[in-house]
């Protein structure tokens, strides 16, 4: 449809992808809203997932479209299960068919329907558990093609290492990266090319192991007092699980694999402060100026960072150049120097930077073959 309507004109898809990621912050705020966030707080939580940094990717890159939109429908879903149990179905089965990570709303689904039991008339619990049943159905269907598509394109990728113990490291060194990149926007790349862990002393993997530890308590403590915070940090964790590296893929980090994460963690953290912040007994007008005065300071630095970083994603050489910069020594690092030594006369030196790019995983030999700047080498 954007095809026909657009054409080769790329503004307009630029275009629908802010709009659909603007609508999905606004449906982020209604559902913290509808868990029981107050209005400020849940104001800017949106406000917050709509100009983290993190995010430029998965908008700025047209064919990201199906991020944004399965996260739309995954939000409307759980926003309309109890009042229009049908649309909830529809919105449901559409965020799946835009992409897997959809599948995420089934369990946060369960999660919020488990912890509003005692809330809900018991006919409308009971409607509410017969359209879960739906939404199951719907999944199973869905996950059998996706696992038949899975298992044929996943054997053609190598795992960052061989060895599990490695593997599993890596994996939890991961909860890391992203925690960092969604609480202080460091560590964001155009692409990224984490080392593995390789040892039971790497700090990635203490610090994804005590972030996992602390997630996993607070959410059993906000499940045993039948509070709705468990069901964002579940979200969080069940959004993870898909970019976890449980099913090697290319690039095994990556910023627009927090676009579905990072709903999670800010509906979590929120509801976390506002259960704490009582205990500490702050009383007059102060505490809510700083406050105030904080959230306006955090936004304004993120837009600031994400209207540096949409500059990136206009011009390839610098995609290029920042992931070169974040990773000097990954793939795109070695493809830099490369197109460097090739300009320079050095093709040697050009050589041997490809051929450390190619054991990194590069395997775009037609750029090699039909590249001008390779011309030389040929």
């Amino acid at each position: 449809l954007e095809y026909q309507v657009f054409g080769t004109s790329f503004p307009g898809y630029h275009v629908v992808n802010v709009l659909v990621h603007a609508l999905a912050s606004v449906l982020l705020f209604l559902l913290l809203r509808r868990s029981g966030v107050g209005d400020v707080a849940a104001l800017f939580g949106g406000a917050f997932f709509l100009v983290h940094p993190a995010n430029v990717e998965a908008v700025a890159w047209i064919s990201q479209l199906k991020t944004s939109s399965a996260l739309v429908f995954t939000l409307l879903a759980l926003l309309a299960l109890e009042r229009r149990p049908a649309l909830s179905s529809l919105a449901f089965g559409l965020g799946l068919l835009a992409k897997p990570t959809a599948a995420l709303a089934l369990p946060v689904a369960v999660a919020l329907s488990w912890l509003r039991r005692a809330r809900q008339a018991r006919e409308s619990h009971r409607r509410t558990l017969i359209w879960l049943g739906v939404w199951s159905m719907v999944f199973a269907a869905f996950a059998v093609a996706e696992m038949l598509a899975v298992g044929r394109t996943i054997t053609y990728v190598e795992p960052i290492d061989p060895d599990p113990w490695v593997r599993l490291r890596s994996s939890v060194a991961l909860v890391a990266h992203y925690l960092e990149m969604a609480t202080t926007s460091r560590g964001l790349s155009a692409f990224h090319e984490p080392g593995p862990a390789l040892s039971f002393l790497d700090p990635g993997w203490l610090a994804g192991l005590t972030v996992i530890a602390v997630i996993t308590a607070r959410t059993l403590v906000a499940l045993r007092a039948r509070r709705e915070e468990a069901a964002w940090w579940i979200w969080a964790g069940v959004a993870f699980l898909p970019v976890s590296q449980v099913f090697p893929f290319p690039y095994p980090l990556a910023d627009r694999y927090l676009y579905p994460i990072l709903p999670g963690l800010i509906g979590g953290t929120l509801l976390a402060a506002q259960s704490l912040l009582p205990r500490l007994r702050l009383r007059g007008p102060w505490p809510a100026r700083v406050a105030a005065v904080a959230a306006i300071a955090v936004l304004t630095t993120l837009s600031l960072r994400a209207h540096d970083r949409a500059r990136i994603w206009a011009v390839p050489a610098l995609v290029l150049a920042d992931a070169a910069a974040n990773y000097p020594d990954g793939m795109h690092g070695h493809l830099l120097r490369a197109h460097r030594q090739v300009q320079n006369g050095r093709t040697r030196e050009a050589v041997a930077s490809l051929r450390a790019a190619h054991e990194r995983g590069f395997d775009g030999f037609e750029q090699i073959l039909q590249g001008n700047v390779f011309q030389h080498l040929r």
